[in-house]
């Protein structure tokens, strides 16, 4: 309970003269007085947050306006950055809408299109399109909305300008998120595209020419030399099937026959960057070798290199050179034997005269046994002068048409008879063959020859076999004995005069027989094992006019 106590003074004349006390009871107004401060400081304290919320209010409000202005700086700075690009790229850009018209268009469409700005906005994109390419387009473009593919996708198509000029361009399309609207660049790739076709045209030329090439190609790594390709003409020549070679190294199939070959072409390339007519021999799948031409060249392909081979064999070639040799060297030798056989043969034909008068004469009755020796001795030398003058190139034949079985069919009484004096038989096997232009004479001596040989090289009790057919577009007549094969240094020089695998031979009678085979346009071939020797004599068929 508050109480106010109140004394009120008396004053007379100046002079205190009484005083008055008075008391009440103030609890309510003490109360109230209470409540009122308290209703004040609570005021006092919402207007201090209401001031410190509305400090706050707007010290949010100046940061989203100043991140507002800061925003639309960034978004006119971003969009002037936007025009520039959209302006400076590369490539003709475009935005079109829904309906495919373009709303906007920068410099670049001008180049390629060949229309100023404001001709190209509003106009279809479509219409810049060449017709073939348009539908793909369309539909594919129709697909992606459908899809709401926003991926960026592109494709390629023909351009048309305003000139009519068709173009290669590149699209690449993206959809504009949100919206209906897409943009498309467009680059200009037609001499791209005409390199492109310069070169697969180049490699497809390169193709054909490699693979239709006479001479055989082949394409390895230059470190291993491992086949990326081979043409038809090396399978040909190598006898192995493609799946045989591909991925396989030239060591792996061994077709160099001289290793230190290779060796030496590695070292003309390193030091050359080329090699040109390298003479080698390559190894076939069967064994056999063959004389190569071969040439090399480092080839570039997408940034690699390797090794371009180009063969060419010269097996033949060399084959007819070392004929024409020694056919120059049996003619030489003919030539020398007709300039001196009358030389010769006169003074032997006296000598053979008067032997041949003493061997009648009784006085010489003694020796008439060495008057039979000279006699054949120089018989002898006078069949050995006939056969020189039949090496010459020259001389002068009697061609006829005849055909080899007629031959082969009348000389075989007498081959069977020669045969049996030997213990020695003969088997025929003739195969329909046409006429031929021949020296009968001539023919019947390489027979004789080659039989008789074959004869002197099989063990009584053997056979020789004599056949005549046709093989690639040749007569071929061959005889096969039973014998134990020719030495390869002899082989080498067959039908060269005195050399011979006889003890009393003179190398003539092969020789003699391959003068007679050059003059009817003919070839021998020799194959030989330790199961026998077979003379092949290829006749090359007339040609039909």
């Amino acid at each position: 309970m508050y109480i106010e106590e109140k004394i009120s003074k008396q004053v007379s004349d100046g002079n205190l003269v009484g005083a008055i006390e008075s008391v009440r009871d103030i609890t309510e107004r003490k109360k109230m007085e209470e409540e009122l401060s308290q209703h004040r400081d609570n005021l006092e304290e919402l207007v201090k947050e209401r001031t410190s919320e509305l400090k706050k209010v707007n010290e949010q409000l100046q940061r989203e306006i100043m991140d507002r202005m800061h925003l639309e700086k960034a978004l006119r700075e971003s969009e002037e950055k936007y025009r520039a690009i959209f302006e400076n790229t590369g490539t003709a850009t475009t935005i079109i809408d829904e309906d495919n018209s373009i709303i906007m268009a920068n410099t670049k469409v001008m180049q390629l299109s060949g229309y100023p700005k404001e001709e190209c906005v509003g106009r279809s994109w479509t219409e810049f399109v060449v017709a073939e390419d348009l539908e793909r387009l369309k539909n594919f473009h129709r697909l992606r909305r459908i899809k709401e593919d926003l991926a960026p996708r592109s494709y390629e198509f023909r351009y048309i300008d305003k000139r009519g000029k068709v173009k290669d361009v590149l699209a690449t399309v993206a959809m504009i998120p949100g919206t209906k609207k897409s943009v498309i660049s467009l680059l200009d790739i037609s001499d791209r595209k005409r390199a492109e076709e310069e070169l697969r045209l180049s490699e497809e030329r390169f193709s054909k020419a490699f693979n239709a090439s006479p001479n055989p190609m082949s394409i390895t790594t230059l470190d291993e030399g491992r086949y990326l390709d081979v043409n038809e003409s090396f399978l040909k020549l190598s006898g192995y099937r493609r799946e045989e070679v591909m991925n396989r190294t030239v060591s792996d199939i061994s077709i160099w026959a001289k290793s230190a070959d290779r060796v030496k072409m590695g070292q003309i390339l390193k030091a050359q960057g080329t090699v040109r007519n390298m003479e080698t021999e390559f190894r076939t799948k069967t064994g056999e070798t063959c004389v190569v031409l071969i040439s090399a060249e480092i080839i570039d392909f997408q940034g690699e290199q390797y090794l371009l081979c180009v063969g060419n064999d010269i097996t033949e070639r060399k084959q007819l050179e070392k004929e024409m040799a020694r056919l120059d060297r049996l003619n030489l030798i003919g030539e020398m034997a007709a300039g001196i056989a009358h030389e010769i043969r006169n003074p032997m034909t006296i000598v053979r005269g008067f032997l041949q008068m003493f061997w009648g004469n009784e006085t010489f009755k003694e020796e008439k046994e060495h008057f039979d020796l000279m006699i054949d001795e120089l018989d002898r030398a006078n069949s050995i002068i006939t056969e020189f003058l039949s090496l010459a190139r020259n001389k002068v034949v009697n061609k006829k048409p005849l055909n080899l079985n007629v031959v082969l069919e009348n000389l075989f009484p007498l081959i069977q008879a020669d045969g049996l004096k030997f213990d020695k038989y003969v088997n025929m096997e003739l195969e329909k063959v046409p006429e031929l232009l021949m020296d009968e004479g001539e023919i019947r001596q390489v027979i004789l020859n080659l039989v008789r040989n074959g004869f002197e090289a099989t063990p009584p009790g053997g056979s020789i076999s004599i056949k005549t057919y046709i093989k690639d577009s040749e007569a071929v007549l061959s005889v096969l004995d039973k014998g134990m094969g020719i030495e390869p240094s002899v082989l080498e020089k067959i039908g060269t005069p005195f050399v011979t695998t006889k003890d009393n031979g003179t190398g003539l009678g092969l020789a003699v027989c391959y003068s007679i085979a050059a003059r009817h346009n003919a070839a021998i071939k020799v194959e030989t094992s330790s199961g026998g020797t077979t003379f092949f004599v290829r006749f090359k068929l007339p040609t039909n006019p």
